[in-house]
């Protein structure tokens, strides 16, 4: 039995959702990446990680960065998104209710859990809030004039939710 999942992160730009995938790629995968294309699928190798918990999709930019490409978000599902047992998607937050909401749509359509992935240092939407998540994070990353500091903190973050994701994959 395995449950997939997909975790939107929300946030708007520079609240650390591209550098949070890139730190999840090494905790997960077990390399690093400088520049992170769009839509790519990894493999995970974690060692603590069951063999059925295999790849990891990533979207990078947030879907409103990349629209001219991808066009509607259905048009992205049909195109673009690249299934995986993991799926990390990006959203922005200010003014996309209606985007986010059909992401959770599509992914609901193809089976997967779907997890909100806020960011302390963002702004929230309280109709954001009321859409059918399966679930809701909210990660700490307070702002701060320390780059050093905020990738650090993302850092952690990333470490910690793929704890979190390898051992949900025991049990799913």
């Amino acid at each position: 039995m395995l449950s997939k999942w997909a975790y939107i992160l929300i946030g708007n730009d520079q609240t650390g959702k591209t550098t949070f995938q890139k730190a999840l790629i090494k905790e997960l995968c077990g390399y690093e990446i400088s520049r992170l294309d769009v839509n790519l699928i990894h493999n995970i190798n974690h060692p603590d990680s069951p063999r059925k918990l295999k790849t990891l999709s990533t979207m990078n930019r947030s879907y409103q960065e990349k629209i001219d490409l991808y066009g509607s978000v259905e048009e992205f599902f049909e195109k673009h998104f690249k299934d995986a047992d993991v799926c990390i998607l990006s959203s922005h937050i200010t003014g996309h209710a209606d985007e986010i909401k059909a992401m959770i749509k599509q992914l609901h359509l193809r089976r997967y859990n779907v997890g909100a992935i806020y960011w302390s240092n963002a702004p929230t939407d309280e109709k954001i809030d009321n859409f059918r998540w399966d679930e809701r994070f909210e990660f700490n990353n307070p702002i701060s004039e320390d780059k050093d500091e905020i990738i650090k903190k993302i850092r952690e973050l990333a470490y910690k939710f793929s704890r979190l994701i390898v051992t949900r994959s025991y049990h799913q």
